[in-house]
C-alpha cells in the first residue's frame, strides 16, 4: 500500500470493504478490509510505543512490514522504536523506507539524522537536519540538534541561518534567539550577534547569560586593534583586501584566537605566497584538526603547487568531516579530471554545484567536463538552476545554448542563444553558434 492508502482511516476503509461485500466484490473487499486492519494495528502501535511498550509496539509493527514492506506508518514506528531502543542501523533503515516514499517528510529526517549521529556521522546527521528544516522550518528537533551539531563540526554559519529562518516565525523565542546570537557570534558576525542579543534582552533584561556574551562580543570587538573588528576583517578578506585583512588576522591569532590562523592562510594564498599560507593552515590544524577551512585551504595549495597525490589526502579528509563540502568536492574534482577520471571528477562537481548552487568554479568545470564526458543532460539541470536566480548571466546563457545544441534540444538551445544576441549582438561566438543550431534543425 502506499503512503495515500495509509492515510485514510480504517472505519472508512472498513466501510468501504463491507460495502464491496454487500456488492460481491470480494478481492476489492478483501483489500479495503485488509487496509482497515494494517490501519488499526498502525494506531495500536502508535499507542504502545507512547506508552512505552517498545517491545509490542515493534511486534505489531513488524506485523504490518510482513504484509507490507513498504508501509509508511509502520516503517516510521520502527524506526522510533529502533532509535529508543539503541538500534540505530535498524533505525536507519527503517526511516530511510520513509523518505524513499516521501524524501521530504521532517519527521524521518530528524530520525535518520539522530540515527546517523548515534553511528558518528555526525556532518551526515547535520544535512539531514537541514533538510528537515526546509521542509518544516518550525521543526525545534532539527533547530536544537543543528544547534548541537554546528559546535561539535564548527558549522556556525550554517546553524544560524537555520535558526535565522526559525525566527522569522517565532521572533519570540528568547531560548533560540539566544543560541542565534552564540552561533553568530561563532561565525564572525559579531555585529549580527550583538543585534540579537539586543532583542533577546527587550523580551528579557535578565536572561542568564546574555549580558556575558554581550560582554565578551564587546571586548572580541576591540581585540585586533586598529579599529578593525573581526567581522570587518572577513569583510575585507571577501573584498579581496587581502594584505589589511592578513594584518587584522595576525593580531587576532597574536591574541591567542587560533580560529583565525586559517584566514590568515586563506589570505597567504590569495596574495600568491604558498608555503607561507600551508604553514598557517598546518597551525591552524595543530589547534583544531578538524578545522574544515585549513583541510580545504591546504588541498588548494597542493592543487596549484601540483601535488596532486597531496591535494587529494586533504581534500578526502575535509569530505570525511563534512561529506557536502562544497570547496572539497570542487577541488577534488578538479583533481581528478587532472587525472584523466573524467566521470569520477564528473560526480565530484556535480555534488559541489549541489551543496552550492552559486559556485561557479565548480559550475564552469562541470560544464567544460560534460563536453568529455557526454553528460550535458545532467549539467544543463544545474545550469538551469543557477540561471533561474541569475537569468542576466549571458556568459552562462551561452553556455546554456551550447549544452543544449549538444544534447540535440535544438530548439530550448535556439531560444537560449537569442536570448543572449538579444541584449548583446556582438556576443563572440554568438552568431556562429546560432547558424549551427539552425542548421541542425
Amino acid at each position: 500500500m502506499t503512503q495515500e492508502t495509509t492515510s485514510a482511516s480504517a472505519a472508512s476503509w472498513a466501510i468501504l470493504g463491507l460495502k464491496y461485500k454487500e456488492e460481491l466484490r470480494y478481492e476489492e473487499a478483501l483489500d479495503a478490509l485488509s487496509a482497515a486492519r494494517l490501519h488499526l494495528l498502525a494506531d495500536i502501535g502508535d499507542c504502545l510505543a507512547n506508552l512505552g511498550r517498545l517491545e509490542e509496539a515493534g511486534f505489531l509493527y513488524s506485523d504490518i512490514l510482513d504484509s507490507n514492506p513498504a508501509d509508511f506508518r509502520a516503517n516510521m514506528g520502527m524506526g522510533v522504536v529502533n532509535i529508543l531502543t539503541n538500534n540505530h542501523a535498524a533505525a536507519g533503515e527503517a526511516f530511510s523506507k520513509v523518505l524513499s516514499i516521501d524524501s521530504a517528510d521532517p519527521k524521518a529526517l530528524c530520525g535518520l539524522g539522530m540515527a546517523r549521529c548515534a553511528q558518528g556521522r555526525n556532518a551526515e546527521g547535520f544535512e539531514l537536519y537541514g533538510r528537515a528544516l526546509e521542509a518544516e522550518p518550525e521543526n525545534l528537533t532539527a533547530v536544537h540538534e543543528s544547534v548541537r551539531l554546528a559546535y561539535e563540526l564548527g558549522r556556525f554559519s550554517e546553524a544560524a541561518k537555520r535558526l535565522e529562518s526559525y525566527l522569522r516565525h517565532h521572533p519570540g523565542d528568547i531560548d533560540i534567539l539566544f543560541a542565534c546570537a552564540g552561533l553568530l557570534h561563532m561565525a564572525g558576525r559579531n555585529a549580527d550577534a550583538r543585534d540579537a542579543l539586543e532583542r533577546l534582552m527587550v523580551f528579557s533584561p535578565e536572561y542568564s547569560g546574555a549580558m556575558e556574551l554581550l560582554a565578551k562580543l564587546e571586548g572580541r570587538d576591540r581585540e585586533p586593534g586598529g579599529g578593525v573588528t573581526e567581522a570587518e576583517a572577513r569583510r575585507l578578506k571577501e573584498d579581496g583586501k587581502y594584505e589589511e585583512a592578513l594584518a587584522a588576522f595576525s593580531r587576532a591569532a597574536e591574541a591567542g584566537d587560533s580560529s583565525a590562523l586559517a584566514d590568515m592562510g586563506d589570505c597567504l594564498a590569495q596574495l600568491g605566497r604558498l608555503d607561507e599560507a600551508a604553514a598557517r593552515y598546518l597551525e591552524a590544524l595543530d589547534a583544531d584538526g578538524a578545522d574544515l577551512k585549513a583541510l580545504v585551504g591546504l588541498g588548494v595549495v597542493s592543487l596549484v603547487q601540483g601535488k596532486q597525490v597531496k591535494a587529494v589526502t586533504w581534500f578526502n579528509r575535509a569530505l570525511k568531516a563534512d561529506p557536502a563540502n562544497a570547496k572539497a568536492l570542487c577541488g577534488l574534482g578538479m583533481v581528478r579530471n587532472m587525472q584523466n577520471k573524467h566521470d569520477e571528477a564528473f560526480s565530484l562537481l556535480a555534488r559541489a554545484v549541489d551543496a552550492d548552487p552559486e559556485g561557479l568554479t565548480a559550475l564552469h568545470e562541470l560544464i567544460r567536463l560534460s563536453y568529455a564526458t557526454g553528460r550535458f543532460d545532467e549539467a544543463g539541470e544545474r545550469l538551469d538552476r543557477y540561471l533561474m536566480h541569475h537569468p542576466a548571466d549571458l556568459d552562462m546563457v551561452f553556455a546554456q545554448a551550447g549544452i543544449r545544441f549538444k544534447a540535440g534540444r535544438y530548439a530550448e538551445a535556439l531560444s537560449s542563444i537569442e536570448t543572449v544576441l538579444l541584449f548583446a549582438s556582438d556576443y563572440e561566438g554568438g552568431l556562429e553558434l546560432r547558424e549551427a543550431i539552425t542548421q541542425a534543425m
